[in-house]
């Protein structure tokens, strides 16, 4: 019994502390990147909008986070028709929009990585993208 009760108060904060890494809010899953920036990581399981805007904060409830970065295969495969893409993203991760129905995309000029694939197999008809993305 003894060993039982170390082995849940050692496993315990782990589990909180990985819990606390991540969180849903506003129908988007987010992952602390640090102390001011998140992820985007994908939809929360309540979000089933094709028109999403990737937002330019969130807050934890706690802590509001700079939106930097959207994660590797964060909307593969979402039916998304609209994305407005926030003003603080840095980062678009490997194929964060793969396969959607998007027609068009502004990448905003905050926006300096592309990961590979990220507009794969979408119906494109407009890419614009800045001169500040200097990885592709």
């Amino acid at each position: 019994m003894r060993a039982l009760m170390t082995k849940t108060l050692f496993v315990l904060p782990i589990l909180l502390s990985a819990q606390a890494l991540a969180f849903d809010v506003g129908g988007f899953s987010y992952t602390i990147l640090n102390a001011t920036d998140v992820e985007v990581t994908g939809r929360a399981s309540d979000n089933t909008a094709t028109d999403i805007v990737i937002p330019d904060t969130v807050s934890d409830g706690f802590t509001t986070f700079n939106v930097t970065s959207i994660g590797t295969q964060a909307f593969e495969d979402n039916l998304l028709t609209s994305v407005i893409i926030g003003d603080r993203v840095k980062t678009l991760e490997e194929k964060a929009f793969k396969g959607n129905l998007l027609p068009t995309v502004v990448i905003p000029n905050s926006v300096t990585t592309l990961g590979k694939k990220a507009f794969e197999a979408n119906n494109l008809t407009v890419l614009s993208i800045d001169d500040s993305v200097t990885t592709i």
